[in-house]
């Protein structure tokens, strides 16, 4: 098997939904240190915290790995809590394709597949490039 990783706009995506998921308290902690503290302090932390997510969002991208070998697609994901799946090819019962406005500007898809258990975690996500995607 030869193990790839999702395209490197995932990680793109990852950073802008970190950011989008916290927004709100950080214009919260924006707006009332702003009075207390100096707003370059304010902003610079922003800035870090901004590094801190775009490092976050890139271990994970960079530590979960996929690929196809006899008839089972293997998934491997985890900065600090490494886990490992296997799902057998036949036993998938759906494979949804979309495409953002972005992913289609890069000509990239991404399939969520499910193996159509009640177990959580079932699902995977890849990020691919469209020709491989069409292999």
């Amino acid at each position: 098997m030869t193990a790839k990783r999702n395209h490197p706009l995932y990680m793109i995506k990852q950073i802008l939904q970190l950011i989008r998921q916290l927004i709100f308290p950080i214009a919260i902690v924006f707006l009332t240190q702003l009075q207390k503290t100096n707003v370059w302090i304010v902003m610079g932390g922003m800035v870090v915290l901004v590094f801190i997510l775009a490092g976050i969002a890139f271990l994970g991208w960079k530590n979960t790995m996929y690929g196809v070998s006899d008839g089972v697609l293997h998934y491997e994901k985890g900065i600090l809590n490494k886990t490992k799946q296997g799902i057998a090819l036949d036993k998938i019962t759906t494979i949804n394709e979309s495409q953002e406005l972005v992913e289609r500007l890069f000509g990239l898809v991404t399939f969520k597949v499910d193996a159509g258990s009640a177990t959580k975690g079932n699902e995977i996500k890849l990020t691919l490039r469209r020709e491989m995607a069409d292999h």
